[in-house]
């Protein structure tokens, strides 16, 4: 089974980082099969590169699983916001990305660009493909979630631990030997610089 440690945080966005700490460590032997790559004014961002202030940013996924997919940011101040699916693109029943497949975020459904700013420092994106069988009830529901909007959780805490539930129960409700196929995950540190 998959189990939780007792961990008492100070603030919500400790308790939501913890869950996103313990949804990447439940997918750890998946890390990997999915992969984020980031870019900064139409270029490619390498490791240790910052973006900064103002900068333009963009997000392009591939996956080595066929899945739905969902992209959280964690920002260096702990805001999480889920940034695919959202009112823009990928709804519940469209957030696919197919095996070897690119999906590129904001591409020409979103009607403005992303731009870098505060808050300063390090932040994190999580990228997450699911199986069919794994339920999108996980995303819906937190702050903004209903209507699809694309802002930071009202109740991080709560949308990360209700993603980390949904994931544990998938997993113990698949079939023997399922375990992780289908699944693929990633994560993409970044830093953002004044």
């Amino acid at each position: 089974g998959y189990e939780s440690e007792a961990i008492v945080p100070e603030t919500s966005s400790d308790a939501a980082r913890l869950a996103l700490d313990e949804l990447t460590d439940v997918l750890a032997p998946v890390l990997g099969r999915a992969e984020i790559a980031l870019s900064r004014n139409g270029a490619p961002i390498g490791p240790g590169d910052a973006y900064r202030d103002g900068d333009l940013l963009a997000f392009t996924m591939t996956s080595s699983v066929s899945g739905r997919i969902i992209l959280i940011d964690v920002s260096a101040s702990g805001e999480v916001m889920q940034v695919y699916p959202n009112q823009y693109a990928g709804g519940a029943d469209g957030a696919r990305i197919e095996a070897g497949a690119e999906l590129a975020i904001p591409d020409a459904r979103y009607p403005f660009r992303l731009r870098a700013g505060a808050p300063y420092g390090d932040g994190v994106l999580i990228a997450v493909v699911v199986p069919e069988d794994f339920s999108f009830d996980a995303t819906a529901g937190a702050s903004g979630r209903a209507s699809g909007e694309m802002a930071p959780e009202t109740a991080p805490s709560g949308y990360a631990f209700n993603l980390l539930d949904q994931l544990i129960y998938t997993l113990e409700s698949r079939p023997e030997g399922a375990g992780l196929s289908g699944f693929a995950a990633a994560r993409a540190p970044y830093r953002i610089e004044p």
